[in-house]
């Protein structure tokens, strides 16, 4: 194997988008060098931090990074991921605020899930770790529901249909709120009857 990493120093820790010892398949054979390490986010992802770790191997996005050529091997002794990576959302984490409310202290990672930026709301004041559009719903799923509390069960029925089909923004956002709070924010004046409540439900394994 060619050492191309030189003379490392001791490393206290691996993070994503950070340097780090990578062996792979160099032009002759084995090599050992320093590689920026991680995965670059699906689009839409809250965040957009590259990450480590692939679970949804049926994913198309995922499919592309799983040939040879992007396979290597990270000389760790042990592995330990930031926050709490598996498990139940604790109910807490997960809020719902309108973004016209004021933000606060305690909103944690204020995250827009509506597909249209709110009216008369400036960036600054929405204060926002992201912007979801991602896990909105779908612009004839939004018009044909028109926040109609009797079109509501058949909302809920087929906005929950459409999150199972994007698997990658509603298991970032789970990470996300794992890792502490999480205020979903939405525009509608029905608190009750809207795409956050249902999210919530589903983030929290309702």
């Amino acid at each position: 194997m060619t050492d191309r990493a030189g003379n490392m120093p001791s490393l206290p820790g691996i993070f994503p988008d950070q340097m780090a010892p990578v062996v792979r398949h160099g032009a002759d054979g084995r090599e050992l060098g320093m590689l920026r390490w991680g995965f670059p986010c699906p689009p839409g992802v809250p965040g957009n931090r590259a990450v480590t770790n692939i679970r949804n191997t049926g994913s198309s996005y995922w499919r592309s990074w799983m040939k040879p050529e992007y396979r290597c091997i990270v000389p760790v002794t042990a592995v330990r991921a930031r926050g709490r990576m598996t498990g139940r959302i604790p109910a807490d984490h997960v809020r719902l605020k309108r973004v016209y409310a004021p933000a606060s202290a305690d909103d944690g990672a204020r995250v827009l899930v509506d597909r249209l930026w709110p009216r008369g709301v400036s960036k600054a004041r929405a204060a926002l770790r992201s912007w979801c559009k991602d896990v909105a719903p779908s612009t004839e799923l939004r018009e044909w529901f028109g926040h109609d509390p009797a079109r509501w069960e058949g909302f809920c029925e087929r906005y929950r249909a459409e999150l199972k089909h994007n698997p990658e923004a509603v298991e970032a956002l789970r990470t996300l709120a794992r890792q502490g709070p999480v205020t979903l924010l939405f525009a509608a004046r029905d608190e009750t009857h809207n795409e956050a409540v249902v999210l919530r439900d589903v983030l929290l394994g309702r």
